[in-house]
């Protein structure tokens, strides 16, 4: 174990090894007929009338302006917390009550300097977000193929199908569908980030 080293591109392999597996099993998807049914978007009126839904495949992407802004505010965010650690440890010993002239005790065991001000974890790692679509009174996962796969290898996977020129897809309920259903979870929560 102490031989072991990690790659310094380990997460860019792992989510080539993801992608690379999501669309070797989609190509085989979007080859035979019966597994795929084309519909004209996610919205909860062009999928009712399908019969078992299990998930909605979107040709186009999911992200909006606001998941922009939500990435300039992690980054001012992280400068914001990078200035409060410098100026708190400039003033380290003014905050702290046992380095004062008439401190009455030592410190405790336990203390390891003033807390400094940082932000609620809850606020700071907000649920992630995943989107869904209502069907039938349920709610049905929507993956977005250019998100997931990234736009040339998801015009190769839909180029020369049936498919082609179509908004979205729906994949039907079925034991033999829950591989490439675990997969697209698997993908989309490697990729998912905290919600805007």
């Amino acid at each position: 174990m102490g031989k072991m080293i990690w790659r310094e591109d380990m997460s860019d392999l792992i989510l080539g090894l993801l992608r690379k597996n999501l669309l070797d099993k989609l190509r085989w998807y979007f080859q035979k007929s019966g597994r795929l049914v084309l519909c004209a978007s996610p919205s909860k009126e062009d999928i009712e009338e399908i019969d078992d839904a299990s998930c909605v495949l979107y040709f186009g992407t999911l992200r909006t302006r606001a998941d922009e802004i939500q990435e300039k505010a992690l980054a001012s965010l992280k400068e914001v917390e990078f200035q409060a650690k410098y100026w708190a440890g400039r003033h380290l010993e003014e905050m702290d009550p046992h380095t004062v002239q008439n401190a009455t005790h030592t410190p405790p065991i336990w203390w390891r300097g003033p807390l400094l001000p940082e932000l609620s974890l809850r606020i700071r790692f907000p649920p992630l977000d995943f989107k869904t679509t209502e069907w039938r009174g349920s709610k049905v996962a929507v993956y977005s193929l250019i998100d997931l796969l990234g736009e040339e290898k998801m015009k190769e996977l839909v180029e020369g199908s049936r498919f082609e020129g179509g908004g979205c897809v729906v994949l039907r309920r079925g034991r033999h569908n829950v591989p490439v259903e675990m997969m697209l979870m698997q993908l989309q929560a490697y990729l998912a980030t905290t919600g805007p």
